[in-house]
């Protein structure tokens, strides 16, 4: 039997000796660390013939039950308790990143200039900050694919669908939470009383943190900083109330993914680099190359109503569309090749979005079908509270840890460099009880004033 509790470690590198690391690798670690969101809320096991068979495999035991009844005083014949195995699997995935520089691109003649150090430049601010994020929203959609679901104000929904502005999250719903992971016998979650023992600890968006706030009374919100022991905050810890510590993140908003206001359709290919305005709030010019399109705009169908799309809106441009959620053809929040973007300006005349920041994925140039290449969304936010009461309520099975790669340049004018990473790796949900999800509303502000 496989002992997963007492084997696995803190990051995809644990139990990996320095001998096999590439000496970039150990940059990559260097920011996951300092920068992801659920590096010490995700345990992380290394089974390194896992790439090999692609499925990691743990065999536990059931407890057993007691029989309570009384026994006669002369029986020598006792009543059996029964057990039995469970298996757990995690199928490993194969995740990438990669940045392509040009050969006079400023980081590219740093690298040359200063060798290895310029190297780990290029690691560090984009290679390593690229796969953080990766890895923390594959942790993030492992946490919200658990059986443990509420939705609404009250959690009297079922779905994405119906949710609005007065499904804020009720911080004082956080009691239930507490009776629930207490009843599923949740050892992290036996003292709900403010002792400083038995804390759950609730990741969450800055629009909830701000709904609590506004509601707690202005005794019971507490500070990081007020803490007896500031020094053991959690990465992105923020407060603490009701005995519940919150961590916020940006991250873990569901943009658009609610019941939907406006969607059109993209009727010109969209290429990196296509999108956005020329100036952007007065200070940044976007877009210094110049555009492979010549595209600084979306272009939407003719037959779109842009009117339902404002300037300081925040839209999600896809290319995967999903009724799972209860909106029917709303945004899949699972698909990796989803872009979010603040609007700039609008054209209702000629069909043009322009957004604050340039389309950076290959992902909208295909024909989806009858000369759409991707939809544009703008939807109800939803915003989810991810409760957790024990480490390994999702657990992270590694078959090859991160590993850098430098590939070496193969264009005719030896201009382009590649710097990549991969990782065979899953996040999966492991222990059900030790995980809720409370899913409502909240505001967000980008730019101006406050908006849902």
């Amino acid at each position: 039997m496989a002992d997963f509790t007492s084997t696995y470690g803190d990051n995809p590198w644990e139990g990996v000796t320095d001998k096999t690391r590439d000496v970039y690798v150990a940059d990559l670690l260097d920011v996951f660390r300092r920068q992801s969101m659920f590096s010490s809320l995700v345990p992380f096991k290394i089974d390194l013939r896992a790439r090999s068979t692609q499925v990691m495999t743990f065999t536990t035991m059931y407890d057993l039950e007691p029989i309570t009844d009384a026994i006669g005083n002369r029986e020598h014949w006792f009543e059996t308790q029964g057990t039995d195995s469970e298996q757990k699997s995690i199928t490993m995935e194969h995740h990438s990143g990669k940045v392509t520089l040009h050969k006079f691109d400023e980081m590219i003649n740093q690298w040359r200039s200063n060798g290895a150090a310029g190297l780990r430049g290029i690691v560090k601010n984009l290679l390593a900050q690229s796969m953080v994020e990766h890895l923390d929203t594959l942790a993030r959609n492992a946490f919200l694919s658990g059986t443990w679901h509420m939705f609404g104000r009250t959690w009297g929904g079922s779905s994405f669908a119906g949710l609005d502005s007065t499904d804020l999250f009720d911080p004082t719903m956080t009691d239930d939470i507490f009776l629930g992971m207490q009843t599923r016998g949740m050892s992290g979650a036996v003292d709900a009383a403010d002792t400083g023992e038995g804390n759950i600890i609730a990741i969450t968006t800055p629009g909830v943190i701000w709904s609590i706030q506004q509601e707690a009374a202005a005794d019971a919100w507490m500070d990081r900083q007020k803490y007896a022991n500031p020094s053991a905050v959690l990465k992105y810890e923020v407060g603490s109330y009701r005995n519940v510590r919150y961590v916020s993140n940006p991250g873990l908003i569901l943009w658009n993914c609610g019941d939907i206001t406006f969607q059109g359709t993209v009727v010109d290919p969209l290429y990196r680099g296509a999108g956005a305005s020329r100036n952007v709030d007065a200070n940044r010019v976007v877009g210094q190359e110049t555009l492979a399109n010549g595209n600084r705009y979306i272009q939407m169908d003719a037959l779109d109503d842009l009117s339902g799309i404002a300037v300081g809106d925040q839209i999600t441009i896809h290319t995967v569309r999903t009724s799972v959620d209860g909106v029917t053809n709303g945004v899949n929040y699972r698909a990796g090749t989803n872009t979010n973007r603040r609007v700039v300006a609008v054209d209702n005349t000629l069909k043009r979005i322009t957004v604050d920041k340039p389309i950076l994925k290959d992902a909208y140039t295909t024909d989806l079908g009858a000369g759409v290449y991707a939809y544009v969304t703008k939807g109800v936010n939803i915003h989810p509270t991810v409760f957790l009461t024990a480490p390994n309520g999702v657990v992270a099975g590694v078959g090859q840890p991160p590993q850098t790669y430098v590939p070496p340049v193969v264009d005719d004018a030896n201009a382009f460099f590649r710097f990549s990473w991969d990782a065979y790796l899953k996040y999966q949900i492991w222990n059900d009880n030790a995980v809720e999800v409370s899913f409502n509303t909240a505001p967000y502000r980008l730019k101006g004033a406050r908006r849902f």
